[in-house]
């Protein structure tokens, strides 16, 4: 369903229904409004990619509850508000990205529970604290840019032990700046090769 300009109109809260649904992308249509508290129903979702729409609110506290989540892309919309702790409860999440919005806070340390983690993305929202992320054993892309981060977010993070390549076989980059909270321009990109 991805690409499909003529798909619009909100999600309805019947979506719980599709109980054995594995993969949903409804990215790059033009869906709108709030994702429903009842998004927790799709009990065996592992890919949910509602990327480049128009979707605003919260994140819905029940998208946590998705255990079987291994892939989850809220990128490009208007979504507002913190993460939660419970993010941390997404165990076998790999990819996360949530860049492109509006969200506010700090990052919950419990994301750290999330070992498996390969591809993160944080970027041009407005977060202002970075955990401890060295649990993240298998992180071969990690971007933050455009948020309200400081240098000294990433200090305890550098000693992340990065692979020398990511899961496409290219060199491992992590892209820090720059960062909305002191202007700061320079670009700093660390490249394991």
């Amino acid at each position: 369903l991805d690409d499909n300009y003529e798909l619009s109109g909100e999600i309805p809260p019947s979506i719980s229904n599709l109980k054995k649904l594995k993969k949903l992308n409804l990215s790059y249509c033009r869906i709108s409004g709030a994702l429903p508290e009842t998004i927790g129903g799709l009990q065996s979702i592992e890919e949910f990619d509602i990327s480049r729409n128009n979707i605003t609110g919260e994140i819905p506290k029940s998208i946590y509850k998705l255990s079987t989540l291994k892939s989850l892309c809220l990128r490009a919309n208007r979504l507002e508000g913190t993460i939660l702790p419970d993010i941390g409860d997404l165990r076998n999440l790999t990819l996360l990205f949530i860049n492109e919005n509006n969200l506010t806070g700090d990052i919950p340390s419990e994301i750290a529970n999330i070992s498996g983690m390969q591809r993160l993305n944080l970027s041009d929202n407005k977060f202002e604290n970075l955990p401890d992320l060295r649990a993240f054993t298998s992180l071969g892309y990690f971007t933050v840019e455009n948020n309200l981060f400081s240098f000294e977010d990433f200090e305890v993070n550098m000693n992340i032990p990065f692979p020398e390549f990511d899961n496409n076989g290219s060199p491992y980059t992590f892209t820090y700046s720059p960062q909305k909270k002191n202007g700061d321009s320079k670009n700093i990109e660390l490249k394991v090769c």
